[in-house]
């Protein structure tokens, strides 16, 4: 569907019934086997969804930090969706250690929260998210004042290189600011792109040094 919302949602999350309100809200939606998150919009946020309990539950199973480093190393934008009020769930965990935990999340991961009250209002978050990014792409407006189409042009080229998705694409594009500064850097300048680092870095200098392609 042309301008629709592109949502891949994990296989687990069915049960939740948010594929489905999604998809009555006109989302283009697809359920995978997600490695990393719960859902994936537009292919540019990576969201882990997390009810107060799986909150806490997580918390006290070593399993939320885990999440969150596999959230922060995808070439995603990480965001958690919190349904509920941990703090107010029953259990063992003291409110220090849950808010704790939440501005670890934050502070230490570089992960945004938002929360909500539940399924429904997780779907319209969700698609709030993807009609925004449709609207107005945030790369757009740190750019200058270049037309959006040419950017995203430039972006999709850099998409052809090597392990580079729309993310990195505009890390790429911010950080030099032309493709012809983009395809002159070496291996050093290059790793300077936040979450390019040195294995994407030589896949690029390869891939762009070969002469046999």
């Amino acid at each position: 569907m042309e301008n629709a919302v592109q949502i891949t949602c994990d296989y687990r999350e069915k049960p939740s019934g948010i594929p489905d309100l999604l998809a009555e809200k006109g989302c283009s939606v697809s359920t995978v086997r997600l490695f990393a998150g719960d859902y994936l919009v537009n292919t540019l946020v990576l969201v882990e969804r997390k009810t107060a309990e799986d909150f806490n539950q997580s918390l006290v199973s070593n399993r939320l930090f885990n999440q969150c480093a596999l959230l922060a190393k995808s070439r995603f934008r990480p965001l958690m969706i919190l349904e509920g009020d941990p703090i107010q769930q029953p259990g063992k965990l003291s409110a220090e250690a849950i808010q704790g935990a939440i501005i670890s999340v934050c502070s230490a991961w570089h992960i945004p929260i938002i929360y909500t009250v539940g399924p429904a209002h997780t779907a319209d978050t969700l698609y709030s998210i993807g009609k925004q990014q449709l609207l107005s792409r945030p790369y757009s407006a740190r750019l200058g004042r270049k037309p959006r189409r040419l950017i995203r042009q430039k972006a999709c080229f850099l998409q052809g290189l090597p392990d580079v998705g729309p993310v990195l694409a505009e890390r790429l594009l911010e950080h030099f600011g032309s493709l012809s500064d983009v395809l002159a850097a070496d291996q050093a300048t290059l790793q300077e792109v936040p979450g390019l680092g040195a294995k994407r870095a030589i896949g690029i200098k390869r891939f762009l040094e070969d002469g046999h392609g």
